[in-house]
């Protein structure tokens, strides 16, 4: 994983290293999104493809691989017979796919196949960690796609503690961030306070929700502060961004901006893809909504470039207001994004 460099100079590091090594499969592993990402090249894409599943052809990383090949490039009849046979590819692997999809996936293939490999996923799901997670990627899919009711639902129908719990989280989530309201928050709240106390409940996301809900906020912060006590970067990011929120009460815009870019610049790198808030897109998208607000283009512009590609999959619950917010900055899709200074992390 690699955070804070633009998404070109992490290409050129890659195509150096394939100089070093042309059969180090990670390298191309990392070179076939970007090269369809960077420059909508169908043509070099495929032959990265080629490439790697000559070298590797039985890893789980290839699994997947094989099947967004199939999924993004392959005829309308391959496509429909890969999703007849979906349910017989790995978890592992239909995650992958799932943040592929969503990442490079046109408007259709993310209401239709993704659909299909969410659906998977979730049938799946054999222990809890496997079923909340599948419940995290359904209820993200449907608020990309403003399913807001189908999100509802979802969250409703969630049975077990394990997935109780998360159906909390994403109903303080929504208040708290500013996303479409998804149940009754407060209840949650108190649901997930309670939690907290309890033994091992030293969740870092849920205490700063807690706190940005209003929700005992000094018992709230200062348990942020003892987990951000050994360096880790989650609770000390999130502990950064209540203190950027305090000072925005306070009429401080300079010293929140400051703070949120502070609370971006490390991330809990194993956490990231599959986290709820480890890429930080909750900062990220109030470091816009700020700066477009104080009329700080160039920040503005920084800031939206960090959703240029997903760091994680949660991000995308993001991205209808960022396609509204920074629409003069954001690459048409499947456009080429140009190269540019800011600072855009790679999965």
């Amino acid at each position: 994983n690699l955070f804070d460099q633009p998404l070109t100079e992490a290409e050129d590091a890659f195509n150096r290293v394939l100089d070093l090594d042309p059969n180090f499969v990670p390298a191309i592993a990392h070179l076939i999104p970007l090269t369809y990402l960077l420059h909508d090249d169908t043509r070099e894409t495929q032959r990265l493809i080629r490439e790697y599943l000559r070298t590797d052809s039985t890893s789980v990383v290839a699994e997947a691989i094989g099947v967004a090949d199939t999924m993004l490039f392959g005829s309308l009849t391959n496509r429909s017979h890969l999703l007849h046979q979906i349910d017989g590819h790995s978890s592992t692997a239909l995650q992958f796919l799932a943040f592929q999809l969503a990442m490079f996936g046109t408007d259709e293939m993310r209401r239709g196949p993704a659909r299909r490999v969410l659906e998977a996923l979730e049938r799946r799901a054999a222990t809890d960690q496997e079923r909340v997670q599948a419940l995290r990627m359904e209820v993200a899919a449907d608020l990309r796609n403003g399913w807001i009711d189908s999100a509802r639902a979802r969250l409703q129908r969630a049975k077990g503690a394990s997935l109780a719990r998360e159906r909390d989280t994403w109903l303080v989530l929504a208040h708290a961030t500013g996303l479409p309201a998804l149940g009754g928050w407060r209840d949650a709240a108190d649901r997930l306070a309670a939690g907290s106390r309890a033994p091992g409940g030293a969740d870092p996301v849920v205490h700063w929700l807690l706190a940005r809900a209003g929700s005992a906020q000094t018992e709230h912060i200062a348990a942020l502060e003892r987990l951000a006590s050994d360096s880790s970067p989650l609770p000390h990011s999130l502990r950064l961004d209540l203190a950027a929120r305090e000072a925005l009460a306070h009429h401080d815009t300079v010293k929140a901006l400051s703070l949120w870019d502070d609370a971006t610049r490390r991330y809990s790198v194993l956490a990231v893809a599959r986290g709820l808030v480890a890429s930080l897109w909750p900062l990220r998208l109030e470091s816009v909504r700020v700066a477009l607000a104080k009329g700080d283009t160039s920040r503005a512009e920084a800031a939206c470039g960090t959703f240029d590609a997903l760091i994680g999959y949660v991000d995308q619950v993001a991205l209808p207001e960022i396609e509204r917010l920074c629409g003069r900055w954001r690459p048409p899709q499947g456009g080429r994004i140009e190269r540019r200074s800011d600072t855009t992390a790679v999965r």
